[in-house]
């Protein structure tokens, strides 16, 4: 028999009795998946593989322009759980921002291990405007705008303006 004491980051306290120890660690978790709902609220949401997990691990890495940072813990999920809200509530030490690029990993855990955990695709939250600058007229058919880049992972940028035919519409590449 064994009595496992489980503590979240929040400290709740969860205290579970069995009969026998688990021989392995849990298996892992699939489809894991990140939705965004705000820039500062992403749900993550999984499929339950195991019978025998005492909980889960969840944690986030972000893209820091340079390649993936290493996964960090943010919180902790009971046994049976399904899906988890990353938020200012329930990570109010390093909730979801603007202009970032996040992954997540679950991983089943019980008093025998850590399964190797799944994780989800990417997912961008909203990037940040950038700052408008100048525009510098070069000849009757010719105007120069210049603005600030202040986003991480935009695709491009759309830019409207008036002309005296009417509105029209250019698309930039990233970073143009």
């Amino acid at each position: 028999a064994y009595i496992q004491y489980l503590a979240d980051i929040s400290s709740n306290v969860q205290v579970q009795m069995g009969g026998s120890l688990p021989s392995a660690a849990p298996s892992d978790p699939s489809a894991v998946t990140a939705t965004y709902n705000s820039d500062t609220q992403i749900t993550v949401t999984w499929t339950d593989n195991a019978s025998d997990e005492d909980g889960f691990i969840i944690q986030r890495r972000d893209d820091t322009g340079a390649g993936w940072g290493a996964y960090t813990q943010i919180a902790t999920a009971v046994a049976d759980a399904v899906s988890f809200v990353d938020n200012s509530t329930n990570n109010a030490g390093n909730p979801p921002a603007t202009n970032e690029r996040y992954q997540y990993k679950v991983i089943a855990q019980n008093i025998s291990g850590n399964s190797t955990g799944a994780t989800s695709s990417s997912l961008d939250t909203k990037a940040t405007a950038p700052t408008i600058g100048t525009a510098t007229v070069d000849s009757s058919t010719a105007i120069t705008w210049t603005w600030t880049d202040n986003a991480n992972f935009e695709d491009s940028y759309r830019i409207d303006y008036e002309s005296v035919e009417g509105t029209d519409v250019d698309d930039l590449a990233a970073n143009a």
